[in-house]
């Protein structure tokens, strides 16, 4: 072969290469048939009361996820069918976070949960990170963790504020817990140049900073947790004993009626206290 053939047979190598899907818009099997095997997988966990049959199961879901959430196109893809696979977005459409649960015999919950993060709106690359759920680490609002020793958590809300040159991402959480407390949580996710943390010193309450703030109360009971987008103002229930003297024991623990909050300032979320939702134009 000539060197002209040869740097023909070159440049068009390269082209090809350049116009190739990525390695899962090349395989046989799309996405909707994966979903599908997914879907049946599921099925086969909510009808097992077998903890260990569950786990495995629940192992090949795992797999058979971090595979469709490698493909470019799944960053918008609805997943419509699987129901148990929380989805949300952040608004700068860069974040989509992913997470689930399997109950256990003795009340607990084995969490699985994934992060697709994008350079930019109209970047091709994706960076799936994958969260492994540690059944050692207990969760609390002064420590930071990474997706590798993980608290385990559903994640339902996520909320994008800008500080500087870093952008916070706060997320709204729910954790089952066991047969008689639950606990719904206040995160950040923030990228550093060592990956992706959960927690940062953001919450301020009576002059004391944590990474991250935690509810538990009654299995029993619903607390209200949520972000609205009118006032720009984290909501929730405030929660109390349901006696005195239950002061510090948890699973007696529910709203009272009244509602605290947090808003945002100066780089940092401050409580309020006692907000009044019936008279208030803010909500």
């Amino acid at each position: 072969m000539n060197s002209h053939n040869f740097l023909v047979l070159f440049i068009l190598t390269i082209f090809l290469f350049l116009l190739a899907p990525d390695l899962c818009d090349a395989q046989e099997i799309p996405l909707i048939t994966k979903e599908k095997e997914t879907k049946n997988l599921w099925s086969e966990i909510r009808g097992s009361v077998d903890d260990q049959h569950k786990l495995k199961v629940a192992s090949e879901i795992d797999s058979l996820i971090v595979e469709m959430l490698s493909c470019r196109e799944s960053f918008s893809y609805s997943f419509a069918s699987l129901k148990y696979l929380g989805k949300i977005y952040s608004t700068d459409s860069l974040l989509r976070v992913y997470s689930w649960n399997i109950p256990l015999i003795d009340g607990t919950n084995r969490y699985f949960a994934y992060v697709q993060k994008k350079e930019s709106p109209t970047s091709e690359n994706i960076e799936l990170i994958h969260f492994t759920d540690k059944e050692d680490i207990y969760l609390n609002q002064d420590s930071i963790y990474t997706p590798t020793a993980w608290y385990g958590a559903l994640y339902y809300s996520v909320i994008e504020k800008k500080c500087k040159n870093l952008t916070y991402y706060i997320v709204l959480g729910f954790d089952l817990n066991n047969y008689f407390t639950s606990k719904k949580l206040i995160d950040v996710f923030t990228f550093t140049e060592e990956g992706l943390r959960f927690g940062a010193p953001i919450f301020l309450d009576n002059e004391k900073c944590t990474n991250r703030r935690v509810y538990e109360f009654s299995s029993q009971v619903t607390m209200m947790l949520r972000y609205d987008q009118k006032s720009e103002k984290i909501i929730l229930d405030h929660l109390s004993p349901s006696k005195p003297e239950y002061e510090g024991q948890f699973h007696f623990y529910g709203p009272d009626f009244s509602y605290d909050g947090f808003e945002y300032r100066d780089c940092k979320w401050y409580s309020l206290e006692d907000i009044d939702l019936k008279t208030s134009h803010e909500f």
